[in-house]
């Protein structure tokens, strides 16, 4: 018997795996925040974003391995990326100034930097970028700079560098940060933009323009009417195009150009719920085709539909790659940052030889898990096949499916230490999972040791904090029960020792709570293997103290700088002073802020501000209290 089970268990393991599920790979530590992860279009490439550009990544079999970097300089947003299977690639960063772009043709490496400048004045409200096969490239922006928003694109020829910005289409400025811009080139080098603009006060009207090598922008043409005004678009090689986008009461719309047409045909809806988020395309030549979307239906989360073809033609009838399942509470926060770019693990989706291949993560709500999940299916049709990757501790806050340079599907992610939802604050690791690699094992999740919690003395927006004692490496989360949305911190340890987790939430303590509920959860690092337990945190609340106001605000020029003084009514320490420089009604040309700490006088240098017509100095205290400010010119 022992002989037949040792056979049996040989037999289980010569088993190859199912090439429709997914196994990760040992993952990758990074220094810093790992977020902005993306595919470039050639088999096994990544890109990510760093502190200095952008980091390639080569992922394989074995895991993902450095190919190099691009000093592109610190991104206020994630960087635009795009390029084809055959190298050619664009990789744009906005950053102070204008925009920095390089350029990949085929067969070459990325070329040194370029900079399209941008007008100081105006405010960028979205970025993209394509590359042609061949190695047109362009880069599209929509701003908006004295009451009227432009789309506007720098395009640059093969071996050549990016011309002068090119005025493809402007309106008198609305809710100009609901809208969006997207970009596509085919093999002829044909380029196509596609934007929403505004139309009424709940919709978007999407418009195209497209421009050969070497001719003008087109006049734009309206091809529909979006109720979310990102637009979505892909452009084939063979200059086949879809553009994709939520229509209200129809639902998902796709509008396609065939391949030498001038215009977009007719829209067409797809059956089923409209999409909440983006919209995620896939398109090869020949016509073959994937449309995603979250199906937005009526307290349910974490549905994904999908439409596909095999080629040209119409599409087959909507596929549910996982049905919704019940909303359980609502969504947490999410809280921009300038450094590092926040991003969002957005419903993505590739073509892999006869399959599509989606990517997406679990919504983040009030035990929600944020895992990312993987699905496979046919396009021709069928059922699909999902495999939910990575551990439920850490959330993915940014992933790109792909196609490996061997031929097989693989989804990529990164997940991060973070607070208030998904605001990563610098413990990053990089995924990858294979489509047919075994399943990782699973490690069991560590012995976590709670002490005896003692009662803490807290203002209204004051961090719980909990201490404690990991046996081994480990992976946290703490989801703190309060206020009018949950707190949250995900911290991890890569050996036994203490752990102090800082746990914040918006108004986590406006209703003055004696005890604070927390969920924790934990696991050994990456494995899907965890444990929860529940802790009751006791809270002695204190009343806010009062809040200084800036007097005597004083701003000057100097050189580039402008140099602003102020008192403050009387010592406090706490409350921060806000200082903004501003010119007109654009975003700040520059902001600052600095502690209280007790003192009564400040001084304060606003760099590259001299354009500033105006400073406000504002006091900010406590979410209970009215911020105290004054305005003053700048001299």
């Amino acid at each position: 018997m022992r002989l037949l089970g040792a056979l049996v268990l040989l037999l289980a393991l010569a088993v190859p795996a199912r090439a429709d599920t997914f196994g990760e790979v040992p993952f990758r530590p990074v220094s810093g925040v790992a977020t902005c992860v993306r595919a470039t279009g050639m088999p096994g490439e990544l890109a990510r974003w760093t502190r200095n550009g952008v980091e390639l990544l080569r992922a394989d079999a074995g895991g993902l391995t450095p190919a190099g970097t691009l000093a592109l300089g610190r991104a206020f947003v994630c960087p635009a990326v795009a390029g084809h299977a055959n190298g050619s690639a664009v990789v744009a960063v906005l950053r102070k100034g204008g925009v920095h772009v390089t350029v990949r043709e085929p067969g070459a490496g990325f070329a040194a930097p370029e900079t399209l400048p941008l007008s100081e004045s105006a405010e960028l409200v979205d970025l993209a970028a394509a590359a042609s096969p061949r190695g047109e490239a362009v880069v599209a922006v929509l701003l908006t700079e004295a009451g009227r928003a432009r789309v506007i694109a720098f395009r640059r020829a093969p071996g050549g560098r990016f011309g002068a910005a090119e005025n493809v289409a402007a309106w008198p400025a609305g809710d100009a940060f609901e809208l969006g811009v997207a970009a596509g080139a085919d093999g002829a080098g044909r380029v196509t933009l596609a934007w929403s603009r505004d139309a009424t006060s709940i919709s978007s009207a999407l418009e195209v323009a497209s421009a050969a090598p070497g001719a003008a922008f087109g006049a734009p043409s309206r091809v529909g009417t979006a109720q979310d005004g990102d637009p979505s678009l892909a452009v084939a090689p063979d200059g086949r195009a879809l553009l994709a986008f939520e229509s209200g009461q129809t639902g998902v719309t796709v509008v396609e150009r065939e391949p030498g047409a001038a215009e977009f045909g007719p829209p067409v809806s797809m059956l089923g719920a409209g999409a909440w988020g983006p919209i995620a395309l896939s398109l090869e030549d020949g016509g073959g085709a994937a449309v995603a979307w979250r199906a937005d239906a009526l307290n349910t989360h974490n549905g994904v539909r999908v439409v596909t073809r095999p080629g040209a033609g119409a599409f087959g009838a909507p596929r549910d790659a996982v049905p919704g399942s019940r909303e359980r509470g609502d969504g947490l926060l999410a809280f921009g940052s300038e450094a590092p770019p926040q991003d969002t693990p957005q419903l993505a989706a590739a073509i892999v030889g006869a399959n599509v291949v989606l990517g997406w993560a679990n919504s983040l709500g009030d035990g929600g898990t944020g895992v990312a999940q993987a699905a496979t299916g046919a396009l021709a049709g069928g059922p699909f096949a999902r495999t939910a990757v990575g551990g439920p501790v850490r959330p993915a806050i940014s992933l790109a499916p792909l196609a490996l340079a061997d031929g097989r599907a693989a989804l990529a992610w990164a997940d991060d230490a973070v607070e208030l939802d998904d605001f990563p604050t610098g413990q990053g690791r990089l995924h990858l999972a294979v489509a047919g690699a075994p399943p990782a094992v699973d490690a069991p999740p560590p012995v976590l040791t709670v002490p005896r919690l003692k009662r803490q003395r807290r203002y209204i927006d004051d961090a719980l904090v909990l201490p404690l004692r990991c046996a081994a490496a480990c992976d946290v989360r703490a989801v703190a029960h309060a206020g009018r949305v949950p707190g949250l911190q995900v911290a991890s340890r890569a050996a036994a020792g203490p752990l102090t987790l800082r746990v914040n939430g918006f108004e986590l303590l406006r209703n003055r709570p004696a005890h604070v509920r927390v969920t924790l959860r934990w696991g050994a690092p990456g494995s899907r293997a965890s444990a929860t337990r529940t802790v009751r945190v006791p809270i002695r609340m204190l009343h806010s103290p009062p809040l200084p106001a800036p007097v005597g605000v004083r701003a000057r020029r100097s050189g580039d700088d402008v140099i602003v003084t102020w008192r403050a009514s009387f010592a406090s320490r706490h409350g921060v002073f806000l200082v903004s420089a501003l010119r007109g009604h654009a975003e700040p040309l520059a902001v600052r802020g600095v502690g209280a700490r007790g003192r009564r006088t400040f001084r304060l240098t606003l760099h590259d501000a001299a354009k500033a017509t105006r400073v406000i100095v504002s006091a900010e205290g406590f979410s209970d209290q009215k911020s105290r400010q004054q305005t003053v010119e700048v001299h």
